[in-house]
């Protein structure tokens, strides 16, 4: 496990070379603080609440916050939205000012990029201006979008075992779900940005791979598509 403990502060540090493994935790997690924070009872780890926010410092590094503000600024198919929150954030609560100059920029104009930039419809319009100004900031930005989405998966199942149209036909009239097979390639009614590579089942889930590297355990699987 790659992090280790600060002596003088008690904090924890995270790698950058081990994101994409932290990532996929958070999202295998659902982004839900008592089962982060159960798995690092589990796991032995001193002072697991602080852990928890160094975890979440990490991943989050552009939003700061907390899990409840993070919840209301997830919101799916709407980055412009989480833009504008990531703006409000710093402009009530803003970083230091060397931590916008080693982004390469200042906080006025992070401010103003990311408040411009809110107001494109299209996610990937939005990222390519944002990273033409700062480089890897859009993508940055929009690796915590996905991040946040984590947070809302339970309510987003929830929501699809009760209203979602393909559901209710395979509950009602018991029709046939598919069966993705291992290497298939497979999209999600509720996030159709994804792309899914098949890696096997895991009892009645799919355990798949995405198209940003994470991992993702299917459990709705009348809502994947085989392409």
């Amino acid at each position: 496990m790659s992090i280790t403990g600060c002596a003088p502060t008690g904090a924890y540090r995270f790698f950058e070379e081990y994101r994409p493994h932290w990532g996929s935790f958070w999202e295998t997690m659902g982004g839900d603080k008592e089962k982060i924070l159960l798995w690092a009872e589990d796991a032995n780890i001193e002072e697991p609440r602080e852990w928890y926010l160094g975890l979440f410092a990490f991943l989050f590094d552009h939003f700061p916050g907390d899990e409840c503000l993070l919840r209301r600024a997830a919101k799916p198919d709407s980055f412009g939205d989480f833009l504008a929150q990531v703006a409000e954030a710093h402009l009530a609560n803003p970083r230091p000012d060397q931590w916008y100059l080693d982004l390469g920029t200042t906080r006025p104009n992070y401010l103003g990029l990311l408040e411009h930039a809110a107001n494109f419809e299209d996610t990937e319009q939005a990222t390519v201006y944002v990273d033409a100004r700062v480089p890897e900031l859009g993508r940055k930005l929009y690796n915590e979008y996905i991040l946040s989405l984590a947070s809302v998966k339970e309510e987003l199942r929830h929501s699809a075992s009760g209203m979602n149209r393909k559901a209710w036909q395979i509950e009602s009239q018991n029709a046939r779900m598919p069966s993705p097979k291992p290497g298939d390639v497979v999209r999600h009614a509720l996030r159709p940005d994804l792309t899914l590579y098949v890696l096997g089942t895991v009892d009645d889930g799919v355990l798949a791979q995405t198209n940003l590297g994470g991992l993702s355990l299917v459990q709705d699987v009348w809502n994947l598509e085989i392409e």
